[in-house]
């Protein structure tokens, strides 16, 4: 992880409007790109987790996955790369692909490679206000996987009870519970415009405890 320029408070209400918009937009990239051009040679491409809803998706039969909230949400592997046009791919690992490996190993690696390109932006509010950013491309919600990650957030937010706001897989937000930018998360979760595939929209309450799903999209 590395440290970005900070959040002014537009920047973050900015943030709030567009994830609740990024059904609409997605919509209408797709309706306003051509289709990528066929690419005879292999794309160079990374291993990262992709975050899954378990209530949206069937048993995962033919994908190795671990746990990242218990009954909530799982991660499944993928290789992932970007085409000339800015488009995210993923060949999504099975359990065919493994070839032997461990994936214990695998999904340990994959965790390494997100967070080593995750950006952190702070807002500059004071405490108890302050919003913690993770950025990245593509990809970021998968940040709930890290293991340290509550020990990480706990010391930048000053507290110990967080939330955190997954709008779609790209977005990760994260505040103090006693914060003024709370009901704020909780509408960027409800009122996301994103399809729930594979992620529902979903706000998190992280403590000493453990993690918990406290709010998702109505309908998935």
């Amino acid at each position: 992880m590395t440290n970005a320029s900070p959040l002014s408070e537009e920047e973050i209400r900015d943030k709030v409007r567009a994830a609740m918009l990024l059904g609409k937009q997605r919509k209408a990239e797709l309706r306003n790109t051509a289709p990528a051009p066929v690419v005879e040679s292999a794309p160079e491409t990374v291993l990262l987790p992709v975050l899954r809803s378990t209530s949206h998706h069937p048993p995962l039969l033919d994908m190795p996955h671990f746990s990242v909230i218990p009954g909530e949400l799982t991660a499944t592997l993928a290789e992932v790369w970007w085409t000339p046009e800015k488009r995210i791919r993923m060949r999504h690992i099975t359990q065919a692909m493994l070839g032997g490996r461990d994936f214990d190993t695998l999904a340990g690696e994959a965790v390494g490679n997100l967070m080593e390109t995750v950006e952190v932006r702070v807002s500059e509010d004071p405490a108890p206000d302050a919003v913690i950013s993770l950025e990245r491309a593509g990809l970021a919600a998968s940040a709930i996987a890290f293991p340290p990650l509550h020990g990480f957030l706990a010391k930048m937010l000053k507290s110990d009870d967080v939330l955190i706001a997954l709008p779609c897989p790209d977005k990760f937000f994260a505040v103090r519970a006693d914060s003024r930018w709370t009901e704020s998360m909780r509408e960027m979760v409800l009122e996301s415009g994103y399809e729930p595939d594979p992620l529902i929209p979903s706000l998190i309450r992280m403590d000493g405890t453990g993690a918990r799903v406290i709010a998702q999209r109505p309908g998935g």
